[in-house]
């Protein structure tokens, strides 16, 4: 790449100092201030995924009477510090240390030698280091390998403005991305009042108010369980037609087990006139007993989509269900969340056993059942340990569901689909997270090949800030080893 006049191009151990952590005993571990953080690489984490650059404190501190336990020297603050060991080596996160610090054995401290500290940083941001490291059990990054990164060096004065410049845009890069990681939780909140007004029969006000009479809604959920009925009984004349027995009497229909009636807690708005209560076991058949382990997601890819709890899809060679779905995830908290992941699928899949299956009873659809369970606050009905709490089948069928008339369902769902059509813009919001990631990336492209800011012929060439550089660490250098030095200079001589 061809440089602007001026520039030069340096290994990284020219311009900068590399150094390695200090192993941190236990029994330093645990102290929440002191005179001094003790940074690890979570510490640079949580500074990356706060938006900062500069990391001014740590989980861990010590005090100044540990560095002679530690054995430690102190790193100057505008040290750049980056993950040297382990996965966390292909993240990629840097940050600038805000004050005197000590860091651990799993990080590097890139402290600039003459160069301009924040130029510095923005340069190792854009270094992927990752195939730098050492193929092993747990990939490492070796000093010397470090060192010979190659680094565009610009005049001193030219660094400055640069660093001034690609801070300044990229402070604005994050304030846009500040303002859309604001937006799938304001929209979400949203949908929340959306599906809460549908469910209170808010949305539908001035249709009952125009339709009186209409048939009420316990009498469709009675055909309903009518209708439920009325298949078990086919489905299990027909098992046993299927196994050569023919039943003698009606003993058998007390086989026949009815819904589960809702399971109401902390009490429940009222409703509407015409509207009811039922439960989900009510008015939809559980398919459970058709889901298929975790494990098959590992099969050769093939044509049809395998749903997970967590909605995301991966494609395996058979499937299974071939009809619209409402899939509930099982494993709550595991996930993080606090109500089911809901989703609607149509046409052949497979589902894992981490997913309810939930099949409507006619005249009911996926739509509906969706969208009464996307806004549910499931967590009262959550079993099993807070790491690893579970929606049962059992939990799932007594959930209770507020039911519209039939005729003022076939309005609700279309006047809830319109209202969340509103929200949809949420591929949008990510296509422009990663739109920013794009033009960050572009920017320090750019401020590295020296077409940020003009350059200015009054300005110091690099080649003499370099050798400013090189004189400075040889005459700080130990004695012993500037003799060694000469020593080398004259045998290459001889």
């Amino acid at each position: 790449m061809n440089h602007p006049p001026g520039w030069l191009k340096a290994r990284l151990g020219d311009v900068a100092d590399i150094r390695s952590g200090y192993g941190f005993p236990k029994a330093l571990q645990g102290r929440s201030e002191g005179d001094y953080p003790f940074a690890k690489v979570r510490d640079i984490s949580a500074t990356v995924k706060a938006g900062e650059l500069v990391l001014e404190g740590a989980v861990h501190w010590v005090d100044a009477a540990d560095l002679v336990k530690l054995k430690a020297r102190l790193l100057p603050a505008g040290a750049t510090l980056l993950a040297k060991i382990g996965e966390a080596i292909r993240l990629n996160r840097r940050v600038i240390a805000g004050r005197d610090l000590l860091v651990d054995n799993n990080v590097f401290a890139v402290i600039p030698y003459g160069a301009d500290e924040l130029f510095l940083l923005f340069f190792m941001k854009t270094l992927d280091l990752y195939p730098l490291s050492i193929a092993t059990a747990v990939p490492s990054i070796r000093k010397s390998d470090l060192a010979e990164v190659e680094m565009p060096i610009p005049p001193l004065n030219e660094q400055r403005r640069i660093a001034v410049k690609v801070d300044a845009l990229l402070a604005r890069s994050r304030r846009a991305k500040e303002a859309l990681d604001a937006v799938p939780p304001l929209l979400e909140q949203f949908r929340q009042s959306v599906l809460a007004a549908a469910f209170r029969g808010d949305l539908t006000a001035d249709w009952r108010a125009q339709n009186p009479d209409v048939e009420p809604a316990d009498q469709l959920l009675e055909r309903i369980r009518a209708e439920r009925r009325r298949r078990w009984e086919k489905d299990y004349l027909a098992k046993q037609k299927a196994k050569g027995k023919t039943p003698k009497n009606d003993k058998w229909k007390s086989k026949y087990k009815e819904p589960d009636e809702p399971e109401f807690l902390n009490g429940q708005h009222s409703l509407p006139a015409g509207w009811t209560w039922t439960s989900v076991s009510c008015v939809t058949e559980c398919l459970d007993s058709h889901r298929v382990p975790v494990t098959r997601k590992n099969r050769a890819p093939g044509p049809f989509p395998y749903y997970g709890a967590n909605g995301q899809v991966d494609l395996i060679d058979q499937w299974l269900f071939d009809e619209p779905l409402v899939l509930v995830t099982e494993d709550e908290t595991f996930y993080g969340r606090t109500k089911p992941i809901a989703y609607r699928v149509t046409g052949k899949c497979w589902v894992n056993n981490h997913a309810h299956v939930l099949r409507p009873l006619a005249p009911l659809d996926t739509r509906f059942i969706h969208f009464s369970l996307m806004h549910y606050p499931v967590w009262p009905w959550l079993t099993g340990t807070t790491g690893r709490a579970k929606l049962t089948q059992g939990a799932l069928n007594r959930l209770p569901l507020a039911v519209p008339p039939l005729a003022e369902l076939k309005v609700l769902v279309p006047r809830i689909e319109s209202a969340l059509a509103l929200s949809n813009v949420l591929p949008e919001v990510e296509a422009g997270v990663g739109r920013l990631a794009d033009l960050n990336r572009a920017l320090l492209a750019q401020a590295f090949r020296g077409e940020l800011v003009p350059q200015d012929p009054n300005d110091e060439p690099a080649s003499v800030l370099l050798e400013r550089i090189r004189a400075e660490r040889e005459a700080a250098a130990p004695k012993k080893m500037r003799k060694d030095r000469g020593r080398a200079k004259d045998e290459a001589k001889s």
